[in-house]
Order: structure tokens, then C-alpha cells, then sequence
């Protein structure tokens, strides 16, 4: 790839980012300055520090889709207790309607993984799924074995689907059908799963809703852990 390439390409990423990041800075501005005023009810106050926090959480998102966008599928990889993933994921939707299946899971169990990009990546789909969920339903996440090697972790809503054509482009980077999205969830989403020579399948019915797949060659046997112990 030539220089005025990699030069045109960089500047069209960095155009991308601040207009992404542009209409959630200014709300996250405005309700900071309303919480300073000192003039609010307590009411009031809890309704605005709730709108800042949400803002805040979809700049941290945006951010981190572009960086690890910008990773082109490299991450570095460590051992991870299954439980302990579990947890970070459960904690970071510990206040949304996420029912988390597989809590269960044996201490011992280790994945190889990069914990903040495989965290990432889930939360991507959790977040397109509690998008798509009607008011009142939650969205389902089972984290499971399968087989001897093979995590497998599933999202499930019961919103409004994807169409056959969304669903031809949604690995496409910059395409979005959301106001406020950046466009690269999925596409990091797909970077992440191929980075752990995992594979991911999704169903989807417009008005019945959506089932991503992800399922990942991660977990350590037996072997694996007793040669990371000796390094």
C-alpha cells in the first residue's frame, strides 16, 4: 500500500472518530454543567449524573471499537479463569435486563484469550441486542463448553431482527443502521473471533429477533497449563 494511501485511509479513520464522538461529547458536556449549577433537586440531579454516566459509557464504547478496529486482528493473548471472564462481563451489565447463563462454570477452567478484546467483543453484541429489545424483555448470554477445547457463547434477543440485506452487510465496516453508532461493532466483532480462530453464526427474523453464535478454540487442556506454569 502506497504512502498517500495509508495517508488518505488515516485521515478518512480520524474523520470517522470525531464525528462519532462528537454528538456524545457535547451531551456528556451540557449534563455535566447542569450538575454544576447547584440549582438541580436531588431528583433531578440523579436523572442527569444517569444520562452523563450513559453518555460517558457510549464514548468509552466508540473508542474502543476504533482501537480495536485499528488492531487488524492482533491482540495479545493470556491465560484467563473462565469464572473470572464471566464476572467482568456480568458486572459491566449488572444494572441492564442481561440474563447471564453459565455461571456455574468450574474454577479451574482456564481460556486463552485477550481478555479485554474477547470482552469487548460480547459486549458489542450485547449492546446491538438490549438496542433491538423491546422495553420490558431481556436479552439472554449462555456461556458454555463445548466439547473438550470449544467455549461457546450465545446472545439472544427477542427484537426486531435483520433483514436479509443488514444481514449481508453487517460484518462490513462503517455500516450502521443506528443514529449514535459508529459503524465498527460487528466489524471488531468479527476481527476478535477470527483473532482466536473462533467462528461466529447468527439467525435473524425481522419482528422475532436475533442469535449471534460465537464459539472459540480457547480453552486450555491440561498440557497447555502445565506449559505456561513452567515458563
Amino acid at each position: 500500500m502506497s504512502i498517500k494511501k495509508k495517508l488518505a485511509e488515516m485521515g478518512e479513520f480520524s474523520a470517522g472518530l470525531a464525528h462519532q464522538i462528537r454528538t456524545p461529547l457535547a451531551s456528556a458536556l451540557l449534563y455535566a454543567s447542569q450538575l454544576n449549577t447547584g440549582v438541580l433537586s436531588h431528583e433531578a440531579q440523579q436523572i442527569f449524573a444517569a444520562k452523563l454516566l450513559d453518555r460517558l459509557r457510549l464514548l468509552n464504547t466508540q473508542v474502543t471499537d476504533m482501537l480495536n478496529y485499528s488492531h487488524h486482528g492482533e491482540f495479545v493473548k493470556q491465560p484467563v479463569k473462565l469464572t473470572t471472564f464471566i464476572k467482568g462481563l456480568s458486572d459491566l451489565y449488572q444494572d441492564k435486563p442481561v440474563a447471564f447463563e453459565g455461571r456455574d462454570a468450574e474454577e479451574s477452567i482456564q481460556l486463552y484469550i485477550s481478555k479485554n478484546a474477547l470482552l469487548g467483543a460480547i459486549g458489542n453484541l450485547l449492546d446491538n441486542a438490549l438496542d433491538a429489545t423491546k422495553s420490558g424483555e431481556s436479552v439472554t448470554c449462555s456461556i458454555s463448553l463445548n466439547g473438550d477445547a470449544n467455549l461457546r457463547i450465545t446472545v439472544a434477543d427477542q427484537g426486531h431482527g435483520l433483514s436479509k440485506k443488514q444481514q449481508q452487510r453487517i460484518f462490513e465496516p462503517f455500516y450502521t443502521n443506528k443514529a449514535n453508532g459508529t459503524g465498527l461493532g460487528l466489524a471488531v466483532v468479527s476481527n476478535v473471533v477470527n483473532a482466536h480462530a473462533g467462528d461466529i453464526k447468527w439467525v435473524s427474523k425481522v419482528g422475532v429477533g436475533t442469535t449471534m453464535d460465537v464459539q472459540l478454540p480457547v480453552v486450555m487442556s491440561s498440557s497447555m497449563k502445565q506449559l505456561q506454569g513452567s515458563m
